[in-house]
Order: C-alpha cells, then structure tokens, then sequence
C-alpha cells in the first residue's frame, strides 16, 4: 500500500502517515489535543489556523484541496512516501 509520513510543523512537531483521504485527516486530527468530529468543521479549522500561523491562503473544500495547501503553505510537510509519482 502506499503511504506518505507527514510532519506537523506549526507548534509542537508531530507525525503521522496517510494513505488515503480518511487515514490523512484522522492523522491531521491526531496531531490536535482537541478536534471536532464533524469533518467539515475540522477541515475548515485547520485552514483557518494554517491561515493564521503561515499568512498564506488555505483551501478546505475537500480533503485533496487543504492537504494541497497545507503542504504549499509549510503548515506540514512529507517526510517520507513510497507513493509512486503520477
């Protein structure tokens, strides 16, 4: 299966490894002491933090979109992926 290990890096620096949509968003979650449960509503918190620690734009309207842009913004980071390139 292939997976991405990504690295938190706003505040306290946390990992975790994804490798699907869900599996990515329980992992931003695990990087949360506190999170919603309602995806939506997470995803649109992430974005608005991202917004506010790196002043660059955050889209949340699905889950490709805000790891897209939390990657461009350097809210997060790859460590490490066996994901082919396509």
């Amino acid at each position: 299966m292939e997976y991405t290990k990504y690295r938190w890096l706003m505040g306290d620096e946390k990992h975790f490894s994804a490798a699907t949509d869900s599996q990515f968003l329980a992992g931003l979650r695990s990087t949360q002491m506190q999170s919603r449960t309602d995806d939506a509503a997470f995803m649109r918190d992430m974005a608005m933090l991202a917004t506010d620690w790196t002043g660059k734009p955050v889209q949340y309207t699905n889950i490709p979109s805000l790891r897209r842009d939390l990657l461009r913004s350097g809210a997060i980071a790859v460590e490490e992926s066996n994901a082919r390139a396509q």
